[in-house]
């Protein structure tokens, strides 16, 4: 359940500015969420339901990370770096769910923080692999306990059935998600490639 919340929160765009697509404008992440808070509960459709979960699991998740003085993508990078031995740079952003310029500014916050190096690929210099340093994988088996513990209190006395339901109806609704996400950003994808051919 963590994980797929994680990932559907990491997905939702945090930008202060207004996206415009096919003529109007995209309500920003605050946006939404100041009409989760101040819509009645009857009201709170199943996108704003799990967009004020992703809210409140941020907010758990943010407290936790400044207690190491990190942020919360920093703290799921070394969550995901836990489970391997050396990984690339590539590799773990997709892992993360983050492009190109977060994962490079997650991978210089961890490597200043020396709970990481960067081995450069001498066939390839553009390939860069990730490894723990003793004090980063001492980090990330904690924060991974730690959200062994959170998944724990959050399905403690939560019967069987129900939680395989919600965890096939989380894994249905992000596979969901993504292909509406397809759909909708592919006439942006495609204006994008017309104005590089002008």
């Amino acid at each position: 359940v963590l994980v797929s919340v994680m990932k559907a929160d990491a997905a939702v765009p945090r930008r202060e500015s207004r996206t415009v697509m096919s003529g109007f404008t995209l309500p920003t992440h605050d946006m939404i969420h100041s009409a989760v808070r101040e819509a009645p509960a009857e009201q709170k459709t199943l996108l704003l339901r799990l967009i004020d979960l992703a809210q409140t699991l941020s907010d758990m998740l943010a407290l936790f990370s400044a207690q190491h003085g990190l942020s919360e993508r920093d703290c799921h990078a070394l969550a995901v770096l836990s489970s391997h031995d050396a990984i690339t740079a590539k590799s773990l952003g997709q892992l993360c769910h983050m492009h190109k310029t977060g994962i490079s500014r997650v991978i210089r916050s961890l490597a200043e923080r020396k709970l990481i190096t960067c081995e450069r690929n001498h066939l390839d210099l553009r390939k860069v692999t990730l490894v723990m340093t003793p004090s980063g994988a001492a980090l990330g088996r904690e924060i991974v306990m730690a959200a062994a513990q959170l998944t724990d209190r959050l399905e403690r006395g939560m019967p069987r059935t129900e939680r395989d339901n919600l965890h096939n109806a989380l894994l249905s609704i992000t596979a969901r998600m993504k292909q509406i996400a397809r759909v909708d950003s592919a006439p942006v994808r495609q204006r994008h490639v017309s104005s590089a051919a002008l």
